[in-house]
């Protein structure tokens, strides 16, 4: 047994359950009991506690992990992912001269958390922090591509399909069609489905089957009729990045 006077035998027991609901849907208390090896009133304590704190959610009999699990994971990545990924979409920016930009996941909500102007590119003021529908950006769209089904119907059903113009998908099978195309040739675009006049190319960052995020070079529409070519300069960089947020 674990005697460090440091550690708080609560704390232990409370990631104990966390964990265990962890490999669950969902879980009553006198499954977990018996999982753990602990008594229902200890399980059921600890249970509203973290219920009390909105780390876990009570639905009847069951329990279940709260998004706000979620959240916590997405600060990690995005501090991971913009001290690994900064240099690379700098270089991106200079190499093409257009905006450039990366994004992330929390929440279901696709958040800005840099951007960087080549010396042609367009001002679309996509500042760190700012927040857009997963659905409306070509960003958004290589995020959920590397989904797995659940989750995407989990952001739909929560988020629902907002219009940002005339040409945002705001159909769940459409924009499960693109996404299965995204899927087979690497990128997304959008097309003015974020703003009139502005098209928009993505590839999605991943790593251990785990999205961390995507990067993409907005431009005019006039600007962005050759795809491949931005593609595989973005794919070389996300691939760069990839490799650095795993081994460091």
């Amino acid at each position: 047994m674990d005697s460090d006077p440091n550690h708080i035998d609560a704390v232990k027991t409370s990631v104990r359950v966390v964990n265990a609901l962890y490999d669950r849907e969902s879980c009553g208390v006198t499954e977990l009991g018996n999982e753990l090896g602990l008594p229902k009133s200890t399980v059921y304590t600890h249970l509203s506690t973290l219920v009390d704190q909105d780390l876990v959610i009570k639905s009847g009999d069951q329990y279940r992990l709260s998004l706000r699990y979620l959240e916590i994971g997405g600060q990690v990545r995005s501090r991971t992912i913009f001290d690994q990924a900064k240099e690379a979409v700098d270089a991106v920016a200079d190499d093409l001269n257009e905006l450039v930009n990366l994004m992330i996941e929390e929440d279901g909500i696709g958040v800005y958390l840099y951007s960087v102007q080549g010396d042609e590119a367009i001002d679309l003021r996509t500042t760190p922090g700012r927040h857009k529908p997963l659905n409306t950006t070509a960003l958004g769209k290589a995020i959920m591509s590397q989904m797995g089904p659940d989750r995407v119907e989990e952001i739909i059903e929560r988020h629902g399909l907002p219009a940002v113009t005339e040409r945002t998908i705001t159909d769940r099978d459409e924009l499960l069609d693109q996404l299965d195309v995204i899927r087979e040739r690497g990128y997304a675009r959008d097309k003015e489905e974020n703003l009139r006049g502005v098209s928009c190319i993505a590839v999605p960052i991943v790593v251990d089957q785990n999205v961390y995020g995507a990067l993409s070079v907005s431009a005019t529409v006039s600007r962005m009729e050759s795809p491949e070519p931005i593609y595989e300069r973005l794919r070389s960089a996300a691939n760069r990045i990839e490799v650095t947020v795993e081994y460091g």
